[in-house]
């Protein structure tokens, strides 16, 4: 099956959409990313803050490829 055309869910969505964090930290975790200039990945950030454990963003990068939907 051909995937290169189906856009991949973003990380953010994937973890509103669940429940895994408010839409309020992702918006947070988003200007702090911006700030850095892209540098730090989204995931790191909400990891570092306490907002998601490792099999949490495990999880939710699991999801984010194509393969999963």
């Amino acid at each position: 099956m051909d995937t290169s055309s189906t856009p991949r869910p973003l990380l953010g969505q994937i973890l509103v959409k669940t429940g895994l964090i408010s839409a309020h930290d992702l918006a947070s975790a988003l200007e702090e990313q911006k700030q850095s200039g892209g540098e730090q990945r989204l995931g790191e950030i909400l990891y570092r803050r306490g907002r998601i454990g490792f099999t949490m963003l495990s999880w939710a990068l699991k999801n984010q490829s194509p393969e999963a939907a």
